[in-house]
């Protein structure tokens, strides 16, 4: 599962960083910054997801569902993003958009935990 072990290696590297930067927060949220912008790229996780055969439609929802779970804790950059009849009828859309709601809103949501733990 390249894009789980993908998502994970990007939220434990910020929380190094941010660890690794003592007394210097900038640093860390410049790290953060760039990181994130690299890591959560949309073209980064539909590279891996292709790698993994994953067919069109899945990561299409994957991408769609990743959008709304960042969305739903508090990512205003994003909004719901769920083509209806898609998700009705595509199986593997269904399952992308579930699984990408759900990874994205958790890592976030861990994301977030951390940083409120050491005060950023």
């Amino acid at each position: 599962m390249a894009y789980m072990s993908y998502g994970r290696s990007v939220e434990e590297g910020m929380m190094r960083t941010l660890r690794a930067s003592g007394g210097r927060p900038w640093v860390a949220v410049a790290a953060v910054l760039v990181l994130g912008l690299y890591g959560c790229s949309e073209r980064g996780i539909r590279e891996d997801l292709r790698e993994e055969g994953r067919p069109p439609a899945y990561i299409d929802g994957y991408i769609d569902g990743c959008r709304t779970g960042l969305f739903r804790t508090g990512d205003a950059r994003y909004g719901y993003i769920r083509d209806a009849a898609r998700y009705r009828v595509e199986i593997p859309y269904r399952q992308g958009w579930d699984r990408g709601a759900d990874e994205c809103a958790k890592g976030q949501r861990r994301l977030q935990e951390y940083m409120d733990e050491v005060g950023y």
